[in-house]
Order: structure tokens, then sequence, then C-alpha cells
């Protein structure tokens, strides 16, 4: 991971590159290599209006074979995706500051599903220094995953070159309250509306599964966040959310569990500490709950640690684990396997 902002704050360049490999005894073995270069600028119009924009960059490389190709096989095995997306967000300060507008979009290109835009609206209020109301209005898409276009017709579960994006408009409303010095908290309610969302229909004369987009639904919900400083040197994140929804097959007719698409409650709780001027300590605490039949267990928790190292200041190394509570287990099916997972690393922002 590489990032660089000009010393006039107005070009930021960022750079990152992954590599995933995965042999565990799951239904798939696969190496997924993805390179991301983005670059942003910041305008300055008035006193009152802002402009950020920028374009980006992806390039995904997977291979993936089927542990048992009788039962999951990909055609191809080997499979390249190309995104590119332009993005802009402007702000308008008014009322003395007391009126934030902010107005945005990303407009994405990608050899799947062609063009997607995904606009974005926000509305904030501040009645005073310690208060603040808000709304929003999203639109967000899901682009299909490698596997969802390349399971090929002898898997157990058929993949369709088609597939579609899923599709969801979700409105908010919440504000935030400074109770204290130290603490603040924040309440949002939401409800999104889904459409094209991920299908599998079984047919019983092949005894296989098919993916389709026939999935549609409503959810509502509500996150109760707090942010605290105890001291100088601590701080204290967390959060509770409660959701609910109702979804359908439309082509089909007839009703999904909740359970297929989201659990009902999440929390999760982080504190960062710095154990001196050079080293952070930062943990993490996650759990999920009431999942439903679909998923074969009730609910589930993570645990991550972070130590970070900062020699001097634009340079950080950093070291943790993920996953150490937690057996192995899939959240949502056999391709998505949670790992106890080790890992290190270096940003540098030479100045």
């Amino acid at each position: 991971f590489s990032s660089s902002t000009s010393p006039d704050g107005k070009h930021t360049y960022t750079a990152w590159m992954n590599y995933d490999r995965q042999d565990l005894r799951t239904e798939v073995d696969s190496r997924i290599f993805q390179v991301d270069l983005e670059y942003r600028r910041a305008f300055r119009f008035s006193e009152t209006s802002n402009l950020s924009a920028g374009a980006g960059y992806r390039l995904i490389k997977s291979d993936m074979t089927g542990d048992d190709p009788n039962f999951v096989d990909f055609e191809p095995s080997r499979h390249t995706l190309n995104t590119y997306r332009a993005f802009a967000v402007q702000t308008w300060n008014l009322m003395d500051d007391d009126l934030d507008v902010v107005v945005g979009f990303q407009l994405e290109e990608n050899d799947t599903t062609g063009f997607e835009l995904q606009p974005t609206a926000r509305l904030s209020w501040h009645p005073d220094s310690d208060y603040t109301l808000w709304a929003a209005f999203t639109k967000s898409v899901r682009t299909p995953a490698m596997e969802e276009i390349s399971l090929s017709s002898n898997s157990y579960l058929v993949g369709d070159k088609d597939f579609d994006s899923e599709k969801v408009e979700t409105v908010e409303i919440g504000f935030r309250k400074q109770i204290t010095e130290e603490t603040a908290i924040d309440l949002a309610i939401f409800h999104n509306e889904y459409d094209d969302l991920r299908e599998e229909e079984f047919d019983f004369s092949t005894f296989q599964s098919y993916l389709t987009n026939n999935g549609k639904g409503e959810s509502t919900g509500v996150e109760l966040a707090v942010d605290s400083t105890p001291t100088e040197d601590w701080s204290l994140r967390g959060a509770y959310t409660w959701i609910d929804g109702n979804f359908e097959n439309e082509v089909l007719d007839y009703d999904l569990g909740t359970e297929e698409y989201h659990p009902t409650q999440q929390l999760n709780l982080r504190s960062y500490y710095d154990i001196n001027e050079e080293w952070e300590l930062d943990l993490g605490f996650y759990y999920v709950g009431d999942f439903g039949s679909l998923t074969g267990f009730d609910d589930r928790s993570r645990l991550d640690v972070r130590f970070s190292y900062e020699p001097r200041e634009g340079m950080e190394w950093y070291f943790g684990g993920q996953q150490l509570a937690d057996p192995y287990q899939s959240e949502f099916d056999s391709f998505d396997v949670p790992r106890r997972d080790l890992y290190f690393g270096m940003t540098w922002a030479p100045r």
C-alpha cells in the first residue's frame, strides 16, 4: 500500500496491491491478485464551496479450482476483471456553516456489467456546536463476484455469465450529540430497497441450483454508536445495529428469510491505546447474531489485535492477527470461509 499527498494538500495518489491464496479444505482453491490505482484532487471555489474529484483503476486476476471438479467446477478457471471509475463530491457550507449540503457520484465501468452509476446526497444541520441533525440518500451496487459468473454447468451451483449487479437504494436520518467533552453518541434510522438480489433456485430435473437475480426486498434498521476518549491516550468506539427485512423471489413468488441476506443483530467494540509516542495497541471485538436456520448457527464472534510502531513521522510498521477468537466457520456460503490471519506491513508517506 502506498499513499502520497502533495504539499499543498490538493493532489493525492494512492496505490495498493494484494495477493490471496487459499488451499484450505473447502470446496474451492483460489489465487487472487489485485492492483488498485487512484488519483484524487481537491478544489476550493470559495469559502463555502469545495469539490473533491478523481479517477481510479482496479485489476483483478483470479485462478479458481474446485477441490472436487464433479461437484464444483469453473469455466473459465482463470478470469481477468478490469474496472475503471470516476468520482466527484461537491460540498456547500451554508448559513454560517450551520447547514452542509453534499452531492456526489461514482461512475464505474467494468468488464462484467458495464456502466454503473452510484449517486449520493446528504444534508446536515447544526443547531448548536454539540448537536447535528442529518439525512442522506444513496444508491449502491454490488458487482458480481468471480464465481457467480464462472461456475460451470457441471457444478452443483451453476453460475450465470450475464449475472447482474445487486442494487440498493438507502434513505437515512439521524442525529449526533456531544454528551460530555469526552463522549458523543450517534443514532441513525435507515431503510433499504433492494433489487436484482442473488437467488439460488433448485431444479429437480437436474438436481442443480442456478444463480439468478430474482430476489428483491426491503429492510429497516436502527444503529446506535458511541465514541469516547477516557484519557488523552485511549479512545473507545462501539456500535450496535438491529435490522429486519422482508425479501421475496419476484419471479417464483415466494418469501425469503431475512437471514439469507443479513443477521438481525450486530455489535462491535474497538479500543485504540497509545502505549507511548511510538507504539500503539488496537483491539477489536465483533459479534453478529440471529442468523436464522439457513446458516446452521445462531451467532459468531471475532477478535482482532494490532500493534503499530512509528519510528518517525510519516513511517509506520504494523503487525497483528484477525479471527483470533472464533474457529473456522463459513458465514454465508462455501466460498466465504473466515481464517485466522497473521499480517504485517509498513506505510511510508515521505514529506
